[in-house]
């Protein structure tokens, strides 16, 4: 492709002539959201860096990385399959996302500012290794749900920390950092790390969540995040208590505090659903791998086939009076 760029007090936006509406669209709001989101970690926009827009992917989605260059790359697409993002304007809260990755993980600390302007991007790995995961992503969560859009309020996510509460299989902390590779799979550390970081927020505020990124910003960390014995970790000394104890107050803040009564009415064989809706009284379902949409009536205990459909269904929508079904697909 042809490449052209448009420079902002803060970015070089880089793309191809078929993204030249989101890069002009991005170049409207891109300096103001750098600045917002240094604002709520406790710096102020500083390094400066690339951001390459390419509609090379039918799935939004979008990356930070430091190797070998600062970057931020964000996948442009109308319609997307990738249903586990919860973006009310995937352009905006894409960029947020990554953005939030870059002040977060680079901008905190003078000292690796520094040798990142002598040595390159690379030098972050430092400090990135030592940062539990579910931070990494729970920053990032917790920052693009700040206006009521996002993962860190979706009710999947949310629905799944507290249906693990009601099983007794609430994720321990380091379980979520990954360790754990059954459903949500990878989701894990960014529904728990996402809630979590939200809920720091909300119940100590920005000021304390910023000192903990400032932590993990060093080059090296002597000082452990959580007690080691008679050793108080870090988040100890921000949070007055330990990582540990917070961690048990966040799934008490998590659990249904209302009883809850289930009745169990198996309507199928297990089966991958990978979008689903109801109108009130039914079920409307599509099984990626059988290719077919599927209407179940709990009451009638019956699940019958509706249509087939061979592209990938992103997302439903039934209307309440007279029962039509929308559904949101695309094909390459």
């Amino acid at each position: 492709y042809r490449l052209y760029e448009i420079t902002t007090k803060y970015f070089a936006i880089i793309f191809p002539e078929a993204s030249t509406k989101s890069a002009h669209y991005l170049a409207t709001f891109a300096d103001s959201v750098y600045e917002e989101i240094a604002e709520k970690l406790g710096t102020s926009p500083d390094l400066k860096i690339p951001v390459l827009i390419t509609p090379d992917s039918e799935s939004i989605n979008g990356y930070f990385s430091n190797n070998p260059i600062l970057k931020i790359v964000l996948y442009e697409t109308s319609i997307s399959n990738n249903i586990s993002l919860s973006f009310n304007n995937q352009l905006y809260k894409l960029f947020y996302h990554e953005l939030t990755h870059f002040v977060s993980l680079t901008a905190l600390n003078p000292l690796m500012k520094t040798l990142y302007r002598l040595f390159g991007g690379w030098v972050y790995t430092f400090t990135q290794i030592q940062i539990p995961y579910n931070f990494v992503e729970g920053v990032t969560v917790s920052f693009e749900s700040h206006d009521g859009w996002g993962r860190a309020v979706d009710p999947l996510p949310g629905g799944q920390i507290r249906q693990d509460i009601i099983e007794d299989n609430f994720k321990t902390f380091v379980q979520s950092m990954g360790a754990w590779d059954k459903y949500p799979g990878r989701n894990a550390f960014y529904w728990y790390g996402g809630l979590f970081s939200l809920y720091l927020q909300k119940q100590y505020g920005l000021e304390k969540y910023a000192e903990l990124w400032r932590y993990f910003s060093n080059l090296i960390n002597i000082k452990p995040l959580d007690d080691l014995g008679i050793i108080k970790g870090k988040f100890s000394e921000i949070y007055g208590i330990s990582l540990e104890t917070a961690w048990e107050n966040f799934k008490d803040y998590m659990s249904i505090k209302t009883p809850i009564y289930m009745y169990v009415n198996k309507l199928s064989q297990k089966a991958n659903y990978s979008t689903m809706e109801s109108d009130g009284e039914k079920l409307f379902l599509y099984d990626p791998n059988k290719a077919e949409v599927i209407i179940a009536d709990p009451k009638k205990r019956n699940v019958k086939n509706f249509f087939n459909h061979s592209q990938p269904v992103e997302r439903f929508s039934v209307h309440k009076g007279t029962g039509n079904l929308l559904l949101s697909t695309y094909t390459g």
